[in-house]
């Protein structure tokens, strides 16, 4: 027999929502400056992976000012204080800097996919806007992969020089 799920208004999935929505927003600035400083310190990469990255950014910087606009929507209050603004005091090695791209990426990604379950029938707009968003954090995963694969090797080869000496 066919089982139907109650109907629960939006406002009971706030709680879960909005939480979702700051992480979202945090790890899109975070993965904005991810992006930036991969652009500014990989001098190895190939005119068409710089515009692949440079498209990105945009993208990316897009989702954090559209994540913004649903939580003001939504009554919430970003923080302030973001993981891009703790992260600009460190120094990374490119292998590092494009493994926590990577990470960033799939986490946004995961958040994305709970969004939209968790709006798909009660606000198609923030459903829209998180598939789409999902979307693009998978094509920017596998953009990402393959640099990550070649910056892989080149940190176990030197790891590998360093502990031969």
């Amino acid at each position: 027999m066919l089982q139907l799920k109650p109907f629960v208004p939006l406002e009971d999935h706030s709680q879960q929502l909005l939480p979702l929505l700051l992480a979202a927003v945090e790890s899109e600035c975070l993965s904005s400056h991810l992006y930036y400083h991969l652009l500014n310190e990989l001098t190895v990469l190939t005119p068409t992976l710089v515009k692949g990255l440079q498209a990105s950014l945009v993208e990316t910087n897009t989702h954090h000012e559209d994540m913004l606009k649903v939580i003001k929507r939504l009554g919430g209050k970003p923080r302030t204080k973001t993981a891009a603004t703790r992260f600009s005091v460190m120094k990374l090695e490119p292998y590092q800097l494009i493994n926590m791209l990577y990470e960033s990426d799939a986490f946004l990604a995961a958040t994305y996919t709970d969004i939209c379950t968790l709006t798909m029938e009660y606000d198609y707009q923030i459903f829209d806007l998180s598939y789409r968003n999902l979307s693009e954090k998978v094509q920017h995963l596998d953009q990402i992969k393959p640099i990550l694969q070649i910056h892989a090797k080149q940190a176990n080869k030197k790891r590998e020089t360093y502990h031969d000496n």
